[in-house]
């Protein structure tokens, strides 16, 4: 990264913004905050789409127990199952392709 004879790369970080609970959408739609600068990025899991939403939606919500954490999980999982899908996670997907 970045792609093959480019210097830079072609996407932004993001956080999952908008309130805790059950659903962090505002009318609807998904609230992000932008990352500012960012000198070494690490990233310990990576995923797309509607995992990426129930990671993001759960670290919103994360508890200091293990076991409130894995409950928090079902919560937000079953929150995303059971809820329209917001309009963000079908934007800009198309074409996506990873180089590792």
């Amino acid at each position: 990264m970045p792609p093959v004879g480019s210097e830079h790369c072609n996407f932004k970080l993001c956080e999952l913004g908008g309130p805790q609970g059950w659903n962090p959408k505002v009318d609807g739609s998904l609230v992000m905050k932008p990352a500012g600068p960012v000198p070494l990025f690490f990233n310990l899991y990576f995923s797309v789409g509607i995992l990426a939403y129930v990671s993001a939606r759960f670290q919103q919500n994360r508890h200091a127990s293990p076991i409130m954490n894995k409950l928090e999980n079902v919560r937000q999982a079953m929150g995303v199952i059971s809820e329209t899908i917001p309009p963000q996670l079908n934007a800009g997907l198309e074409g996506v392709r990873i180089t590792c």
